[in-house]
Parts: C-alpha cells; sequence; structure tokens
C-alpha cells in the first residue's frame, strides 16, 4: 500500500478540518462548479457572438474571460477531489494535475493579454482605464509564477509532459508532493483568477469605441 500522501505530524489540523467540516465543504464545492458551470456557458455563448459580429476587441476580453472560467472550473473539481478521495495514488494524481493546470495558466495569461490584445481593447470606450486594473492583476499571475514556477514545472516535466521514463526519478517527484501545499497553492491562485475574472467582467460590458470602424 502507498504511504499516505499527508505527513501526519504536518498535517493533522488540515484533515482534522476537512473531517469536521466535511458536509459544509461539499456543499461548497457543489455551489461553486455550478455557478462556474452556468458562466462557462454564458461565456462561451459570448466568444461565439462576438465572433459573429466580428467584434475584435470583445471577442479578446470575453475569450480571456471564459478562459479564466474555465481554468478556475478545473481546478474546483480537482481541489475537490483532492480533498476528499481516499485512494492515496488518486491523491497524488489529483494534486499532479492541478500543478500542471495552475503552471500552464500561469504561462497562458500574460501571453493572453500580450500586444494584441492591449492593442484591440484600447479600442474599447473605457479600454485604456480597464487595461490598466488588468495590467495589475496579471503581474500578480507574473509575482505568483516566479514564487511557485521550479516547483510546478518539476512535476509537471516529471509526470505529465515529456513524462519522466526514468521511474525512480519520476516516483521520487509523486511522492514528494505535499497536498497542503498544493491545496494552498490552488487556493491561492484560484484568487488571482476570481480577481482577473471581475475585471473581465468589467471589460466584456464596454463597447467600442465610435472612432473605430
Amino acid at each position: 500500500m502507498f504511504p499516505s500522501l499527508f505527513d501526519k505530524n504536518e498535517d493533522v489540523n488540515v484533515l482534522d478540518y476537512i473531517i469536521n467540516n466535511e458536509k459544509m465543504l461539499r456543499k461548497t464545492f457543489s455551489d461553486k462548479l455550478e455557478t462556474l458551470e452556468k458562466t462557462l456557458e454564458v461565456m462561451s455563448a459570448g466568444v461565439s457572438e462576438t465572433k459573429r459580429q466580428k467584434n475584435k476587441p470583445l471577442e479578446y476580453v470575453w475569450n480571456l474571460a471564459g478562459y479564466v472560467n474555465s481554468t478556475s472550473f478545473d481546478l474546483a473539481v480537482t481541489g475537490e477531489a483532492l480533498m476528499f478521495e481516499t485512494n492515496q495514488w488518486k491523491k497524488r494524481y489529483y494534486a499532479r494535475m492541478a500543478a500542471v493546470n495552475i503552471y500552464e495558466a500561469c504561462l497562458d495569461i500574460p501571453n493572453m493579454t500580450g500586444k494584441e490584445f492591449r492593442k484591440e481593447a484600447s479600442k474599447l470606450e473605457g479600454g485604456e482605464k480597464f487595461l490598466v486594473s488588468l495590467g495589475s492583476k496579471v503581474k500578480k499571475i507574473r509575482k505568483f509564477q516566479s514564487e511557485h514556477a521550479a516547483w510546478l514545472k518539476n512535476i509537471r516535466l516529471c509526470c505529465a509532459a515529456h513524462r519522466e521514463q526514468d521511474l525512480s526519478k519520476q516516483l521520487e517527484v509523486v511522492f514528494n508532493i505535499s497536498p497542503t501545499k498544493v491545496l494552498e497553492i490552488m487556493a491561492e491562485f484560484d484568487t488571482l483568477l476570481n480577481e482577473i475574472g471581475e475585471v473581465s467582467e468589467v471589460g466584456i460590458n464596454l463597447i467600442p469605441s465610435r472612432t473605430v470602424a
């Protein structure tokens, strides 16, 4: 049998909290997942409609909002599974998937909000103010990435992309994953996603400038 993913000495408080608050935590996850699913449906429709209208500035903003929502959705699904799963190998799998999703999103969001995005979003009325607000949130993503990139990248390289073929090296990474750390990182990153989501909501309600053809 695989050893527990949780260090009993280090993480006993976490385990106790989950056990003592399981009903509340499951309800919280259920409500969050339902909200994220409904929001994603709206985002998908918004992207499709802006594409149909050939409204490039808003298409970029809606697409970013949808990406953030889908990433948060994936993390919520993974977080719920990691928190309540009893099989230790499955716990490790969920922790690895969460790390990979976070690592990729840390790269994607700054890229998605780059030069072309700023060029198009600036064509919206209030676009410059929106870009300033968004830029401050993207800076937080970059800071988060600089603090956690090495750890996240190691998991990604050994256990996902170009999976490590040396079993001993792969398992060394797997067995050193701390679920407490993963859950903390997930919560921290989801907070950043929520901040970008809130700014994106402002962006999707802007309208194209009349000076733009």
